[in-house]
């Protein structure tokens, strides 16, 4: 199964978030890797923290959100290499596309603050490299792109690529710390 960003996006429109579907899609990640212990009602809750729509089309929704929360745990852990940031696709607008980027990368940040980790400085110098280009990245000014062209392009694509394998870096590292035993587990 792969996730389909306009499904989700049409599915958060109709329920009234407050999120798009790359930000939604980048605090789920966010969680992912930061929280021991993922609470799904917790990422649904925010989705819908500001949300006034019915019953029926928020559980529409929260059913979408549950099956893209399992594909991205699948492609997390996959040993495939498969994870992919839920993004417009290629037919869409650059301008689109670069402040979908923007987008996930502000949700994903959240994410991890939502999930609890409060000290970045403890985490690997990689880790921190790479928290640090996606809160530059969160400051992309799309609104300059003009024409789209081969360079853009290019440069568009590197920084996709850069970030998946960046939030697949800070999955495996605080995963690794979840399940590092601690020195209270050890037997003596």
């Amino acid at each position: 199964m792969t996730m389909d960003y306009a499904t989700y996006r049409d599915a958060l429109v109709h329920a009234s978030s407050d999120l798009d579907a790359s930000e939604c899609h980048g605090v789920l990640c966010g969680l992912l890797c930061a929280a021991e212990r993922f609470s799904e009602a917790r990422w649904i809750e925010e989705v819908f923290a500001s949300s006034d729509s019915a019953g029926s089309v928020t559980e529409h929704c929260a059913s979408t959100l549950r099956a893209a929360r399992q594909e991205t745990q699948r492609q997390l852990d996959g040993a495939e290499c498969e994870f992919a940031l839920l993004l417009p696709d290629d037919r869409a607008p650059l301008s689109e596309r670069g402040e979908a980027l923007a987008n996930w990368c502000r949700g994903f940040l959240y994410g991890l603050a939502l999930g609890g980790l409060e000290e970045p400085m403890s985490s690997s110098e990689e880790v921190r490299e790479v928290l640090g280009d996606l809160s530059e990245f969160t400051r992309m000014d799309v609104t300059e792109i003009e024409a789209e062209n081969d360079a853009m392009e290019s440069d568009y694509a590197e920084i996709v690529e850069y970030v998946r394998v960046g939030v697949m870096l800070v999955y495996m590292e605080l995963r690794a710390r979840f399940e590092a035993p601690s020195a209270n587990d050890r037997l003596h």
